[in-house]
């Protein structure tokens, strides 16, 4: 959930506006990670059904830590990233050693050129966006029906 957080602050790096930078992270970020905590959840709540005690307990123990895991990445990360953006990054970005001592200015976040490494797309990322991601929502009742299939010819 970390990492899905600092990943999106840092896609939306380019947001002058530091407020509105923070918010477009924290929904696209609090999206994600509530799906992904939401199921982990589910899953170890079922282990609490188990018969062992000790699986039981894991079970209900681990499904209550992700659901602080994900209130703490929603609600104190962010005020920890802003502290970072506000307070801690205008000395240290260019040497950790350099927090306490330095008082120099902190170079903006350019806009990358269209030639850029950075901006060049890979086939992998287009064939996901333009052709997988398009035929998996066009066709997303035929793949539920056919892994409902599969699940009940496990049973």
């Amino acid at each position: 959930n970390l990492f899905v957080f600092s990943d999106q602050y840092h896609n939306f790096r380019f947001e002058k506006n530091f407020t509105l930078r923070m918010q477009k992270a924290w929904n696209v970020a609090a999206a994600a990670s509530f799906a992904t905590s939401i199921t982990t959840c589910i899953s170890f709540i079922s282990n609490s059904m188990s018969v062992f005690p000790a699986v039981s307990s894991f079970g209900i123990f681990s499904a209550s830590l992700v659901t602080m895991n994900y209130f703490a990445v929603i609600s104190f990360f962010p005020a920890v990233i802003s502290v970072y953006h506000n307070k801690i990054r205008p000395c240290w970005w260019d040497h950790p050693s350099l927090l306490f001592c330095c008082k120099r200015t902190v170079p903006d976040e350019v806009e990358p050129d269209s030639n850029s490494e950075e901006q060049k797309e890979y086939a992998l990322v287009r064939f996901f966006r333009d052709t997988w991601a398009p035929r998996v929502i066009k066709y997303r009742y035929v793949i539920i029906l056919i892994f409902t299939g599969i699940f009940a010819a496990a049973l």
